[in-house]
């Protein structure tokens, strides 16, 4: 007989972690002011946080990903 395996159950998965921005910012590409513009958002704004790159946050919002700083937060 093969080994079981066993896949990850949804309730094994971590949570999605949001967080609320505290003020206007953009999301951009990459981790550059200079960095191409791919949305503008207002506080209050909810987005899926992803990861933490040194400054600024990575994030998901309206289908897009991308990066805004963190201390819009």
């Amino acid at each position: 007989r093969l080994p079981l395996t066993f896949a990850p159950t949804a309730e094994e998965a971590p949570a999605p972690i949001y967080k609320t921005l505290k003020g206007a910012c953009y999301l951009r590409a990459e981790t550059s002011k200079e960095s191409q513009i791919l949305g503008t958002y207002m506080a209050g704004t909810t987005v899926q946080f992803l990861e933490d790159v040194g400054g600024w946050y990575k994030v998901s919002v309206d289908g897009m990903t991308g990066y805004m700083g963190a201390q819009f937060f």
